[in-house]
């Protein structure tokens, strides 16, 4: 035990351990907004991308990131993918908008390759290589002109092409921006409860928001220390 003399209080070793470990930890954690349903594809597993360096998952943007290290995952208010909650089967009532869901530790941020995107286009659309080059070769058809083994350029291409055209293709859907952000797959953690947050007004990009006690609880459950 130890005694304050000026109050006259007793506090045991462990608790006086807790305050200067509170004390210690980070006070603030990067948050990144993005619409619905993509940090719900992500903790999920299903934005998994092979790289040369092994196995992410990729949430997409316009710019990279100086940021490394934890990234809390709140979902904005702004607007949702419709198209994807249905391609994915997800409950439209229930995607936890305002809120924030989960936390993962962003290992890089740079473009991506062709090979890159073209995985990112097969997961969130949910289609196949097999289905991909069917559709490249029926499409094409009526050129005179179809690579009999198009390559993964080739393939990411048309996709994008498809995307971007008024006559397109039902099943594509969405596709990837230029830059990855890859997060290290252990490290792809839900939150037991999402937690409502006031998001500041303006930063779009990211910024550094204050881990109140539910943060640090919630946190604490999944075993994440910042």
């Amino acid at each position: 035990m130890m005694a304050s003399a000026r109050h006259g209080l007793f506090v045991t070793k462990r608790q006086a351990e807790r305050a200067v470990d509170a004390f210690r930890e980070q006070q603030w954690l990067y948050a990144i907004p993005y619409n619905a349903p993509w940090y719900e594809l992500l903790l999920s597993g299903k934005l998994m991308i092979k790289t040369e360096l092994g196995e992410f998952g990729v949430k997409t943007g316009s710019m990279p990131k100086k940021h490394r290290g934890w990234v809390g995952f709140y979902n904005s208010k702004a607007r949702v993918c419709a198209e994807v909650v249905e391609r994915h089967g997800l409950d439209s009532s229930n995607l936890n908008l305002g809120m924030l869901v989960g936390v993962g530790y962003l290992d890089n941020s740079r473009e991506l390759t062709d090979d890159e995107k073209y995985q990112w286009y097969l997961a969130a659309n949910k289609i196949s290589d097999a289905t991909v080059i069917n559709m490249y070769r029926d499409r094409n058809l009526n050129l005179g002109f179809v690579k009999k083994n198009p390559t993964v350029r080739d393939k990411q291409q048309f996709l994008e092409d498809l995307l971007y055209d008024l006559d397109g293709d039902k099943r594509v859907i969405a596709g990837p921006m230029y830059v990855g952000h890859f997060y290290r797959p252990d490290t792809l953690k839900r939150f037991k409860k999402p937690i409502p947050i006031r998001y500041p007004a303006g930063p779009v990009t990211g910024t550094k928001i204050a881990i109140t006690p539910a943060i640090r609880a919630a946190l604490r459950k999944i075993k994440v220390k910042l």
